[in-house]
């Protein structure tokens, strides 16, 4: 009880300027890390936002570049069918539907494009963007960090979702590691009850039952 009272007097001698100086220093600290995490968090969201952006638009220009080869063979293929004067009906339902696939493909690649381009970033045709700009990017949000302590906050933040990233990954491949063993374990009790009768018709073929006269 006196280390209670001797604590409440220490409190209330403490002059009430300086009290108030240290809430308010308390509180300046608070609104900085909250306001450094906060842009952290929208930057980070934004750039990861992008990537995924990338990342099917890659996966898209590779796709309609398959497509368009496909189309060629096939016309390649047509072409010689008329100049031979063999039939080539059985070509044009496959290179309508490639050609629908292409200008589908099409379609959303200039709309991720666009995006890109909404977002501030100038997108190339490889989807990569230019060698510098990574750099860029990454030196105009430094330059926002007006001092250490800031870096410092900054830094924490993205340690943590780093770490929070990592560990929802093991949890996926986890998850995905045990959903692999079940498909196989059922794989392999679909097989084994498959095979057992089989066997058994086998044996009985090579070891038919001999007849009994009546």
């Amino acid at each position: 009880m006196s280390v209670f009272i001797n604590s409440r007097l220490a409190y209330h001698l403490v002059p009430v300027s300086y009290r108030n100086q240290t809430e308010t220093h308390k509180h300046i600290r608070f609104d900085l890390a909250a306001r450094v995490r906060a842009w952290v968090k929208t930057d980070l969201d934004i750039q990861i936002s992008m990537d995924t952006v990338r990342y099917h638009l890659s996966h898209f220009m590779d796709s309609r570049k398959t497509l368009c080869d496909r189309l060629r063979t096939i016309e390649a293929k047509m072409e010689s069918c008329r100049q031979d004067g063999k039939p080539y009906d059985m070509y044009i339902e496959e290179v309508n539907g490639l050609t629908e696939s292409i200008q589908c493909q099409t379609q959303q690649i200039s709309n991720l494009q666009q995006k890109l381009m909404d977002a501030g970033e100038r997108s190339s045709t490889d989807a990569s963007g230019p060698p510098d700009l990574s750099g860029q990017m990454l030196s105009s949000r430094l330059s926002q960090l007006h001092n250490i302590q800031e870096a410092r906050i900054a830094l924490k933040y993205l340690f943590r979702q780093a770490s929070s990233s990592k560990v929802s990954k093991i949890n996926l491949e986890t998850q995905i590691y045990k959903l692999e063993s079940q498909l196989n374990a059922e794989k392999r009790k679909s097989e084994e009850n498959y095979s057992n009768p089989f066997v058994k018709f086998l044996s009985r073929c090579k070891n038919p039952i001999p007849y009994l006269p009546s």
